[in-house]
């Protein structure tokens, strides 16, 4: 008997893609998981740049194959290039929003307006349409217009300032932390305009403001200045609003091994101390015998935890700590999370299956489908569209777009 399909939730729903580098994408590629087909709008004139970020070794030309960072957000996706300041081009896209539900963009508003993709003119296309701008500051405001990236959003929203070594000045974050969270919160904003759209009939525009998103990282240190007109710097790994003490990554054996412990009741320091107690005794001072005892002296606790952690593999004490009901598990490098066997069982990385063009260069290796629908069925994803790579299909199998009416916007200069 033939397996039946399983139904993807948002299968139906065609999303327009008019973002760039990783927040847009990232929130597309989720909505994509979920069964919506994305359509990437992108032309050699408005490139997206993170394609040429981490590209293969012998890779020449990113618009026929981007990078890592574009391949891990866009896989799945369909590209069609398309100029927008072609008169043509622009009718194409109109076409486009008519039979579309979603426009997805994250620049400035100024940009919106002038890309001539705001909701006030795509609504007179087609009323149903959602359109959402993931803009750095937001639609209005004195600062609306600031082109603003990720690194710089981890810094005006504080959250660089907070991240460091206890007691020294913060040092901040190298990774586009604002963009992810942006992603998530794109995906989960257009779901609910959907929702909102099945109910009322009427689309909806969606103003998401990436660094308003990014205050609710920073909420404990704003509660801290709000109540208690108290400015706190960076912590460590500790956990100063909670209840677990010990909380921090202690070093084990090996060049820059570590281990992260947390226990998060007297209980499960007891069962720490089950472990632990025969080799650094320290441990079972009375001292330590509270939560409220364990924080007053924590610097003093550290040491001895890292005592005991220094001298085990990371990975064969977590199994320990673990057995004895204690949250535990090592601090993972990323070739040893390519490597997961639990990831791997879940089919969690996917190769890319991109042409190989340099022999010295394997395969990407990319996210599969974090949402997984059950029955679980196996999906293997498309690399990222070339530029163009979907023209033919869009034209003429969705929008039914006859030669010569292609010709035609070919001469008008819709694709180049």
């Amino acid at each position: 008997m033939e397996k039946k399909k399983t139904a993807l939730p948002l299968e139906g729903i065609l999303i327009i893609d008019n973002s760039w580098v990783i927040a847009g994408p990232h929130g597309t590629r989720m909505l994509s998981d979920l069964g919506a087909t994305v359509i990437r709008i992108e032309s050699s004139k408005k490139r997206d740049n993170i394609r040429f970020d981490h590209t293969r070794l012998g890779v020449k030309n990113a618009f026929e194959e981007g990078g890592w960072v574009f391949q891990e957000n866009n896989r799945d996706a369909l590209g069609l290039q398309l100029n927008m300041k072609s008169e043509k081009g622009k009718a194409i896209y109109h076409k486009l929003v008519e039979i579309g539900d979603v426009v997805v963009s994250n620049v400035t508003p100024k940009a919106v307006r002038s890309m001539g993709i705001d909701f006030e003119s795509l609504s007179k296309i087609n009323p149903r349409i959602v359109t959402i701008n993931a803009s750095g500051l937001g639609d209005y405001g004195c600062k609306k217009d600031t082109m603003i990236f990720a690194a710089a959003l981890n810094c005006i929203t504080g959250l660089s300032y907070t991240v460091g070594y206890e007691g020294e000045q913060g040092f901040g974050l190298a990774v586009s932390t604002a963009d992810n969270i942006g992603g998530a919160m794109i995906a989960f904003s257009i779901l609910e305009a959907l929702e909102a759209r099945d109910r009322t009939g009427e689309g909806q525009f969606i103003d998401l403001s990436e660094a308003e998103n990014m205050l609710g990282v920073t909420g404990a240190t704003l509660l801290e200045w709000g109540y208690n007109q108290s400015q706190t710097g960076p912590v460590g790994d500790h956990q100063y609003y909670g209840w677990c003490c010990p909380h921090n990554a202690y070093p084990s054996a090996g060049p820059d091994q570590w281990i992260a412990i947390s226990c998060g009741s007297d209980e499960e320091y007891r069962n720490l101390l089950k472990i632990a107690a025969g080799e650094v005794p320290e441990l079972q001072e009375e001292r330590f015998g509270t939560y409220e005892g364990r924080k007053a002296n924590e610097k003093e606790l550290d040491a001895l935890v890292s005592r005991f952690t220094a001298k085990h593999n990371n990975r064969v004490l977590t199994q320990k700590l673990q057995e004895a009901g204690v949250s535990a598990a090592p601090v993972n490098r990323a070739f040893e999370m390519l490597a997961d066997e639990h990831l791997n069982a879940r089919g969690y990385w996917q190769p890319a299956n991109l042409p190989v063009t340099d022999p010295r260069q394997p395969d990407f290796l990319i996210s599969a489908d974090v949402p997984k629908t059950i029955p679980r069925e196996e999906r293997h994803f498309r690399p990222a569209p070339t530029l163009g790579q979907d023209n033919e299909y869009i034209l003429k199998e969705l929008l039914h777009l006859t030669d010569e009416e292609i010709r035609e916007a070919q001469e008008d200069g819709a694709f180049i």
